[in-house]
């Protein structure tokens, strides 16, 4: 007989259940060579690439690393991101804070992102299946404004965004105050991202299970993956 393991379940948001569209990379570019740049767009996947593996990496797995966060805090952060690809690029400096004003700015839109194709059936599959559902997410005070704007809002129980819980992944208070606001034990909770560091250690270190969500189908060794948000259900029920 199956039994329910679980009773709650909570989501990343970005790349979990919806994507940019431009990606990142497109966009960046376009918004560069619109400002005068003469770059390609290969030089640019570079440089976002070699960005984030020699900044945001190592940030993200130091254990010292201040995981405080706040709307103000967000911007400074994509803030030092940005101005390190521009630089790489070789973008002047008087260039930069333009540039970033006109990316930051985009993806605080609902207009900036669409829906994975199994989004939608696997949220109606987990909501018939009486889940409850929260969505946990480094994001800053836009997120309840892009979930609203993919008509995704009604999904869910709750939304946390870093910027208003005032901690960001892989910190475990995130994912505390996610489990007080769901009145639920962490063995009763699932979290998936599409982030090793914040979404499998982070879920980690509050006690709860982190499944890794990569739709690249890379190859991982030490943690649960799953391809599409469609693989989710079956990991969740109890087949003893």
């Amino acid at each position: 007989m199956r039994k329910r393991k679980y009773d709650y379940i909570f989501l990343d948001a970005g790349y979990t259940l919806f994507t940019a569209n431009p990606s990142p990379s497109a966009f960046y570019h376009q918004v560069c060579t619109r400002h005068g740049a003469d770059i390609t767009i290969e030089q640019m996947i570079d440089a976002m690439h070699g960005a984030w593996v020699d900044t945001v990496l190592p940030e993200m797995s130091d254990p010292d690393t201040d995981l405080f966060c706040s709307d103000e805090e967000d911007k400074q952060w994509w803030w030092n991101y940005d101005s390190e690809v521009f630089r790489r690029l070789g973008i002047p400096a008087e260039e930069h804070e333009d540039i970033f004003e006109d990316i930051y700015t985009f993806f605080s839109e609902p207009s900036a992102w669409e829906l994975y194709p199994d989004t939608i059936e696997s949220l109606e599959k987990l909501k018939s299946e009486r889940f409850s559902l929260a969505i946990v997410s480094n994001w800053n005070s836009s997120l309840r404004k892009v979930v609203d704007g993919l008509n995704l809002t009604h999904y869910f129980e709750f939304l946390i965004a870093s910027a208003e819980a005032g901690s960001k992944k892989p910190s475990p208070k995130i994912f505390r105050l996610a489990l007080e606001q769901a009145g639920v034990e962490p063995s009763r909770v699932v979290h998936v991202g599409d982030t090793y560091q914040a979404d499998v250690l982070g879920a980690r270190r509050a006690g709860i299970r982190g499944i890794m969500l990569d739709r690249r189908g890379s190859e991982h060794k030490d943690h649960e993956v799953i391809a599409s948000l469609g693989e989710l259900y079956p990991l969740l029920l109890d087949r003893g």
